[in-house]
């Protein structure tokens, strides 16, 4: 059993950022992005705020160069909303 099906099955909340979208077999409270749609900003953002459970975000669309761009710009946003 791997790290994301241990967190699953003690009930912790956790978002995957997935650059494959091969987060297929673990039920989850929501799931963004696809292999048409990149997710927004605004949309990891909330779900990571507000979901219970696991949430997959699928950067499938997203240019892989623009990736860590992409994931640095969210870990400052969420930084700036912990409080």
């Amino acid at each position: 059993m791997g790290l994301r099906e241990r967190l699953y099955e003690h009930d912790f909340q956790f978002v995957v950022m997935d650059p494959e979208s091969g987060n297929e077999g673990l039920g989850n409270a929501g799931a963004i992005g696809s292999a048409n749609d990149a997710p927004r900003a605004d949309e990891v953002l909330v779900l990571s705020l507000k979901t219970a459970g696991f949430a997959p975000v699928s950067l499938l669309e997203m240019k892989t160069g623009d990736q860590p761009g992409y994931l640095a710009g969210l870990h400052l946003t969420r930084l700036a909303h912990r409080e």
